[in-house]
């Protein structure tokens, strides 16, 4: 027994479910005709039918890709976070990450589109030229290059595990109040 995190539905009515224990589950008649093997660790957080293939999300960071008619494992990839979103539209693929980052992914190659602070608030800005400056309460101080509309680099501010204290670092982060950054002068 386990809990359904996700649902969709192929072109032919057939639902699959995303099941808690990592499990993919077919639906035919309201009856369940299979299950098959989709996340490494944790839940299945994310499905998608189309052209004939199911793309399947998991906590654990992959999404794979089973042929419909036999749910064969015809490819995995792996991701930096949880997947959250899947999307597919001939033959590209767009992945949404729990950590605020989007990538296509077509003929086998991957490409990070977006990505952005993932956890709590964002807390310093500045700019110099053409870039720009974030800090905030996910670890991480990031430099966009606003002529190329993108992340340029990052760097991690500390390296200190410590668990947050009650009522965390601000009103939103899942990090302690050491991890967190909070001005920036570039």
């Amino acid at each position: 027994m386990t809990s359904h995190c996700v649902v969709c539905f192929d072109e032919e009515g057939v639902a699959y479910t995303g099941g808690h224990n990592g499990l993919v589950y077919k639906f035919e008649e309201r009856k369940c005709t299979g299950t098959w093997k989709a996340a490494n660790f944790g839940f299945v957080s994310a499905i998608r039918a189309v052209d004939g293939k199911l793309f399947a999300g998991g906590k654990c960071g992959t999404v794979t890709t089973f042929s419909i008619p036999d749910m064969t494992v015809e490819t995995t990839c792996k991701f930096d976070s949880m997947i959250r979103a899947i999307d597919c539209m001939n033959g590209n693929m767009l992945i949404g990450t729990r950590n605020g980052s989007i990538y296509h992914c077509a003929g086998g190659n991957q490409k990070e589109i977006m990505s952005s602070h993932h956890d709590g608030e964002v807390w310093g800005l500045d700019t110099c030229g053409d870039k720009v400056v974030t800090s905030g309460d996910d670890n991480q101080v990031i430099v966009w290059d606003s002529s190329k509309r993108c992340k340029s680099s990052c760097v991690i501010v500390s390296n200190e595990k410590r668990q947050s204290k009650a009522g965390r670092a601000s009103t939103l982060s899942h990090m302690a109040a050491s991890q967190c950054s909070r001005a920036v002068v570039y």
